[in-house]
Protein backbone atom coordinates (compact mmCIF):
# COMPACT_ATOMS: atom_id res chain seq x y z
CA UNK A 1 0.00 0.00 0.00
CA UNK A 2 1.15 3.67 -0.95
CA UNK A 3 0.37 7.62 0.02
CA UNK A 4 -0.50 9.28 -3.00
CA UNK A 5 1.02 12.17 -1.64
CA UNK A 6 0.95 14.63 -4.30
CA UNK A 7 -2.81 13.55 -4.94
CA UNK A 8 -3.20 14.94 -1.03
CA UNK A 9 -1.63 17.97 -2.14
CA UNK A 10 -3.95 18.34 -5.29
CA UNK A 11 -6.96 17.99 -3.47
CA UNK A 12 -5.68 20.39 -0.22
CA UNK A 13 -4.74 22.98 -2.82
CA UNK A 14 -8.56 22.43 -4.34
CA UNK A 15 -10.12 23.61 -1.02
CA UNK A 16 -7.68 26.13 -0.63
CA UNK A 17 -6.77 24.94 2.67
CA UNK A 18 -3.09 25.47 4.28
CA UNK A 19 -1.49 22.39 5.37
CA UNK A 20 -2.00 24.13 8.99
CA UNK A 21 -5.71 23.96 8.08
CA UNK A 22 -6.17 20.40 6.73
CA UNK A 23 -4.37 19.65 9.98
CA UNK A 24 -6.21 21.48 12.63
CA UNK A 25 -7.76 18.99 15.16
CA UNK A 26 -6.53 15.78 13.28
CA UNK A 27 -2.46 16.03 13.35
CA UNK A 28 0.37 18.31 13.39
CA UNK A 29 1.35 20.00 9.70
CA UNK A 30 4.49 18.28 9.97
CA UNK A 31 2.05 14.90 9.34
CA UNK A 32 0.29 16.95 6.48
CA UNK A 33 3.97 17.66 4.94
CA UNK A 34 5.15 14.22 5.53
CA UNK A 35 2.15 13.25 3.81
CA UNK A 36 2.43 15.06 0.78
CA UNK A 37 6.24 15.23 0.01
CA UNK A 38 7.73 11.67 1.42
CA UNK A 39 4.32 10.10 0.80
CA UNK A 40 4.15 9.09 4.07
CA UNK A 41 1.22 6.75 5.79
CA UNK A 42 -0.18 8.26 9.10
CA UNK A 43 -2.62 5.94 11.39
CA UNK A 44 -5.89 5.29 9.99
CA UNK A 45 -7.05 7.44 12.21
CA UNK A 46 -5.55 10.58 10.85
CA UNK A 47 -5.86 9.36 6.76
CA UNK A 48 -9.42 8.90 7.29
CA UNK A 49 -10.37 12.65 9.41
CA UNK A 50 -8.09 14.04 6.33
CA UNK A 51 -10.39 11.50 3.76
CA UNK A 52 -13.10 13.42 5.41
CA UNK A 53 -12.14 16.50 5.48
CA UNK A 54 -11.15 16.52 1.55
CA UNK A 55 -14.28 15.06 0.78
CA UNK A 56 -12.58 11.89 -0.85
CA UNK A 57 -12.48 8.09 -0.48
CA UNK A 58 -9.54 6.33 0.54
CA UNK A 59 -9.02 5.11 -2.78
CA UNK A 60 -8.50 8.38 -4.28
CA UNK A 61 -5.17 8.93 -2.31
CA UNK A 62 -4.23 5.54 -1.60
CA UNK A 63 -2.80 2.82 -4.12
CA UNK A 64 -2.06 -1.03 -3.78
CA UNK A 65 -4.32 -1.62 -0.97
CA UNK A 66 -5.33 -4.14 -2.55
CA UNK A 67 -7.25 -6.41 -0.43
CA UNK A 68 -10.81 -7.39 -2.43
CA UNK A 69 -12.65 -5.36 0.37
CA UNK A 70 -11.67 -1.89 -1.08
CA UNK A 71 -15.68 -1.66 -3.13
CA UNK A 72 -16.72 -2.66 0.05
CA UNK A 73 -14.91 0.22 2.71
CA UNK A 74 -15.40 2.62 -0.59
CA UNK A 75 -19.04 2.10 -0.46
CA UNK A 76 -19.17 2.30 3.41
CA UNK A 77 -17.04 5.55 3.64
CA UNK A 78 -19.44 7.10 0.83
CA UNK A 79 -22.04 6.45 3.60
CA UNK A 80 -20.48 7.33 6.70
CA UNK A 81 -19.50 11.27 4.60
CA UNK A 82 -23.35 11.24 3.32
CA UNK A 83 -24.43 10.77 7.18
CA UNK A 84 -26.09 7.41 6.01
CA UNK A 85 -25.29 5.96 9.39
CA UNK A 86 -27.96 2.66 9.01
CA UNK A 87 -26.94 1.62 5.40
CA UNK A 88 -23.20 2.07 6.67
CA UNK A 89 -23.84 -0.71 9.63
CA UNK A 90 -25.79 -2.46 6.85
CA UNK A 91 -22.84 -2.64 4.38
CA UNK A 92 -20.37 -3.60 7.72
CA UNK A 93 -22.28 -6.41 8.89
CA UNK A 94 -21.36 -7.99 5.16
CA UNK A 95 -17.74 -7.21 5.91
CA UNK A 96 -15.72 -10.31 7.03
CA UNK A 97 -12.25 -9.34 8.43
CA UNK A 98 -11.67 -12.77 9.78
CA UNK A 99 -10.26 -14.33 6.56
CA UNK A 100 -6.41 -14.41 6.08
CA UNK A 101 -7.10 -11.76 2.87
CA UNK A 102 -8.05 -9.27 5.02
CA UNK A 103 -4.87 -7.01 5.93
CA UNK A 104 -4.26 -5.21 9.02
CA UNK A 105 -5.18 -2.27 7.32
CA UNK A 106 -8.89 -3.70 6.15
CA UNK A 107 -9.21 -4.81 10.09
CA UNK A 108 -8.23 -1.24 11.31
CA UNK A 109 -11.03 0.46 8.86
CA UNK A 110 -13.19 -2.20 9.86
CA UNK A 111 -12.94 -0.99 13.60
CA UNK A 112 -13.29 2.50 12.66
CA UNK A 113 -16.52 2.44 10.62
CA UNK A 114 -17.96 -0.11 12.95
CA UNK A 115 -17.19 2.71 16.22
CA UNK A 116 -19.19 5.41 14.22
CA UNK A 117 -21.84 2.21 13.52
CA UNK A 118 -22.10 1.63 17.35
CA UNK A 119 -22.37 5.61 18.14
CA UNK A 120 -25.11 6.46 15.22
CA UNK A 121 -27.27 3.17 14.71
CA UNK A 122 -26.75 1.42 18.04
CA UNK A 123 -26.33 3.85 20.42
CA UNK A 124 -23.62 2.06 22.21
CA UNK A 125 -21.06 3.86 23.35
CA UNK A 126 -19.15 0.92 25.10
CA UNK A 127 -18.99 -0.31 22.15
CA UNK A 128 -17.71 2.36 19.90
CA UNK A 129 -15.06 2.54 22.63
CA UNK A 130 -14.26 -0.88 22.28
CA UNK A 131 -13.55 -0.57 18.42
CA UNK A 132 -11.88 2.27 18.62
CA UNK A 133 -9.83 1.24 21.25
CA UNK A 134 -8.74 -1.67 18.24
CA UNK A 135 -7.51 0.53 15.98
Amino acid sequence: MRLLGSKVKQYRKQKNLSQQELADGICTQATVSLMEKKDKIPSIKIILQVCRRLNVSLGDILAGVGSGLDEQFDAICLDLRQDKYTEMAARLDQVDVSTEAASAFDRERYHYYRGFAELTVEQRPDEAIFHFGRL
